[in-house]
């Protein structure tokens, strides 16, 4: 469920330097979300994954 996963703003220089759901570089000021297992993805990017289908695109850690 990702009301548990957090969600917040890129301030600086970030681990991943893109979003594997869209390829679009990761800008300061955007919004994302990490998953249980750590993997971060744009916040519109991953909800809308995660409607489809309820696991992480990196690792496939199902989410619950």
């Amino acid at each position: 469920e990702t009301r548990n996963c957090p969600c917040f703003y890129i301030l600086t220089g970030i681990k991943w330097q893109e979003c594997c759901i869209c390829l679009a570089q990761y800008k300061e000021k955007e919004e994302v979300r990490q998953l249980p297992c750590t993997h971060m993805f744009h916040l519109k990017c991953v909800d809308r994954w995660l409607r489809i289908i309820s696991s992480c695109p990196l690792c496939k850690q199902e989410l619950s």
